[in-house]
């Protein structure tokens, strides 16, 4: 089976991307290769002084661990509050730093459950989240994606006719 994907990009290397198939990491990085979410909070604090030490091949960090911390908040909120404020601080401050922009390094966030994720519709970009809390579904997109949203680019592999189960998502920029 081919992993290969159509892209006018590259997301394992600019922008960031939520992968929810581990096929389309497959091909790029190992599990090994993976930085947890608390690994990715320490890098923010520290001002990404040791980002290279985490970097792989000096452009992509993919971050495991999103959706299990996301399973830990007892309400929609908190988890909303945490999603567009700090992670999405942390995010925006990737980008500038680390990433010059969003162009020069990718960042991933995998996460290992891809049945919690769900279209809105066939015809939308936005995906939710169905939460442990009390099955809530959360707006994943528009809390990680913020204003860029609409413009994020869907996932698929190259030799999946089937356009509705996509892989992942990709935006070059968060706004």
């Amino acid at each position: 089976m081919s992993y290969n994907y159509d892209c006018d990009y590259n997301y394992a290397e600019m922008g960031v991307s939520l992968i929810w198939n581990i096929a389309a990491l497959k091909n790029v990085h190992t599990i090994r290769d993976f930085v947890s979410l608390y690994q990715f909070f320490q890098q923010y604090n520290g001002n990404w002084e040791h980002i290279d030490d985490v970097l792989l091949n000096r452009k992509t960090l993919v971050v495991a661990g999103l959706d299990a911390a996301m399973d830990t908040f007892e309400d929609i909120e908190t988890l909303t509050s945490f999603l567009e404020q700090t992670l999405h601080s942390a995010i925006r401050s990737y980008q500038h730093e680390v990433a010059d922009g969003g162009g020069e390094a990718g960042l991933i966030f995998y996460f290992a459950n891809p049945k919690r994720f769900k279209r809105v519709s066939v015809a939308s970009q936005e995906f939710v989240w169905k939460t442990n809390i009390n099955s809530n579904d959360i707006p994943l997109t528009r809390l990680i994606y913020n204003g860029a949203w609409q413009d994020v680019k869907i996932i698929y592999k190259t030799s999946d006719s089937n356009k509705d189960n996509p892989d992942g998502l990709y935006l070059r920029r968060i706004s």
